[in-house]
């Protein structure tokens, strides 16, 4: 195995993951931009997929390979997030492998967090709630290798970019996957609902990808407010969505990275939140507010939202710096001192 010097630093020349698919999901953009991040610096990274075919829906400058291809010229290092593929994960012949936590609850984590605990399998976590969650439940120590922020994609609407609401209508934002209830679309339709009693109102719901989930409003849906949806928004756009909103809400659970939730605040818009892979950013009453999952907390916080023009622009300023703090360059820091460790 290889290794460069770059910027005065000792980088690991050989690093992959193994993954499904490179499909449009938040975990696949975090090794594509992690990626990036790494190849910038001259480290060999390679995402290793089945067919090995290249994302269509953004830049990406690092290797690309079969698994079977990576197996016949393996890593130093190996990465992998997917239960589903954790036994060839254990079996890859890489000098050292990490699983590298995104997501609680996987299928197979008792397995997974045994070999952590037992040396066998390195640990990362993807955000500081999931450290914390790992060491309650498991006794497991894993390092930080916290999700980041594309500061190219996501930053705040000029005047001229932006399309606002009609005058006197408020526009809420939020993620449009019904499929999924743990994103909370519901909640936040039920609490928007009730507001629409007392103010025009706007509920747009987004998403960026239909593929492998019904998205969309569900047959049986209903909301007193004006509901907008957006589906399958190219990634170089979304920030308009973003940047023409008065408020985001995510009412998830279940996430190690609200990717949406710091998107939303790099673009300098107000959050409303759960604590779900928000900890990281989400500071209550400083950049954000924290929520509850239930509908009658979040419609408080939103309303607080709606009658404070100066809380709102407050807290999107403060959301906008803390966002600024965590770019992929950062990530692919701590990836580079935990494999090292």
């Amino acid at each position: 195995m290889r290794e460069t010097v770059q910027r005065g630093v000792m980088a690991q020349r050989d690093i992959a993951v193994i993954i499904p698919h490179l499909g449009l999901y938040g975990g696949n953009l975090r090794y594509i931009e992690l990626g990036n991040a790494l190849t910038a610096r001259g480290v060999d990274f390679t995402i290793a997929t089945p067919e090995a075919t290249r994302p269509d829906y953004m830049d990406y400058r690092g290797r690309v390979a079969t698994i079977d291809e990576l197996r016949q010229d393996p890593p130093r290092v190996l990465l992998a997030s997917e239960q589903g593929i954790y036994s060839e994960f254990l079996e890859f012949p890489a000098e050292r492998r990490y699983f590298y936590w995104i997501i609680p609850k996987t299928a197979r984590e008792d397995e997974i967090a045994a070999d952590g605990r037992s040396g066998r399998v390195g640990m990362l976590a993807n955000s500081r709630g999931m450290v914390d969650w790992l060491q309650k439940k498991y006794r497991v120590r894993a390092s930080p290798v916290v999700g980041g922020i594309n500061l190219d994609l996501f930053y705040p609407l000029r005047p001229e970019e932006a399309h606002p609401a009609p005058p006197g209508r408020f526009r809420i934002i939020a993620n449009g996957r019904f499929s999924r209830r743990r994103k909370g679309s519901r909640i936040v339709a039920r609490a928007v609902g009730a507001l629409a009693k007392r103010r025009d109102v706007e509920l747009g719901f987004f998403d960026q990808s239909t593929t492998g989930h019904t998205a969309g409003l569900p047959p049986e849906f209903r909301c007193r407010a004006r509901v907008r949806l957006d589906l399958n928004i190219p990634r170089d756009t979304i920030r308009t969505i973003y940047g023409s909103s008065d408020v985001f809400v995510s009412a998830e659970k279940g996430a190690g990275w609200s990717n949406q939730t710091i998107e939303a605040m790099a673009c300098g818009v107000a959050v409303v939140c759960t604590r779900s892979g928000t900890q990281d950013f989400a500071i209550h009453e400083e950049t954000a507010l924290l929520v509850r999952r239930n509908s009658w907390h979040v419609r408080r916080a939103v309303r607080r939202l709606m009658e404070d023009d100066g809380l709102r622009r407050r807290l999107a300023a403060a959301g906008l710096e803390k966002a600024r703090e965590f770019r992929w360059e950062n990530t692919a820091d701590q990836l580079l001192a935990a494999v090292r460790a």
